[in-house]
């Protein structure tokens, strides 16, 4: 989750490429600084000319560079800066299932799909691949804000994650034309999601147990 160098990912590319590796997902979550997303600083933060040097100097050896951005979970990056505390699910100090980190885009705030659009509009672009990976694990905080508890007296926790997830999907595979990639875990606590998920979207498995059944 630490930004490193470009030489260092360079590097990386360059170890990968000597054992016939041809896909490098770079672990991004909010670190593309955009027109739309400046909040960062600079030293915590790529460019996207830094993004399309790492995609140039990767496909000269054949690597195909494949984003991971979060647009649920893990959004730690874009709504702790202050300028976007007001699409998070934890706003107004309100606590979530661990703590009162802001960690968690709120689903049911307009302006958090609004953001996302604008923002990987921007990003999407910079990587040729065909995928693109929109994170959604550890998704803990769903439910919490005032908007979305007033949402739970007529819909379940699964139904606000399976309607961001959908939202996502129509943004990442319909406008952006990319296949979707995602983690699995958050369907042990949400299966009925499971059922409504686009078949063309690419399931990661994450676990956090030595043995899983």
């Amino acid at each position: 989750r630490q930004p490193e160098s470009l030489d260092y990912i360079r590097g990386f590319i360059n170890r990968i490429r000597r054992w016939d590796y041809n896909v490098l997902v770079l672990y991004l979550e909010g670190r593309i600084k955009t027109k739309s997303f400046p909040y960062r600083r600079d030293e915590e933060s790529y460019t996207p000319d830094d993004m399309r040097r790492i995609v140039e100097y990767a496909a000269a050896r054949n690597i195909e560079v494949v984003p991971v951005v979060a647009l649920l979970g893990h959004a730690e990056h874009f709504v702790e800066c202050p300028e976007l505390e007001s699409l998070a699910e934890l706003r107004g100090g309100r606590e979530g299932r661990f703590s009162a980190r802001k960690h968690v885009f709120c689903p049911t705030v307009p302006g958090t799909m609004e953001f996302l659009e604008q923002y990987l509009s921007e990003v999407a672009p910079l990587f040729p691949s065909p995928y693109f990976h929109a994170g959604f694990d550890e998704s803990w905080d769903i439910g919490y804000c005032d908007l979305c508890r007033k949402r739970l007296e007529t819909e379940t926790q699964e139904d606000i994650f399976s309607k961001h997830l959908l939202a996502c999907h129509r943004l990442v595979s319909g406008k952006l034309k990319k296949r979707m990639i995602i983690w699995d875990d958050l369907f042990d606590i949400y299966p009925r999601a499971l059922e409504q998920l686009p078949r063309d979207t690419v399931l990661c498995a994450w676990h956090y147990d030595a043995v899983v059944d």
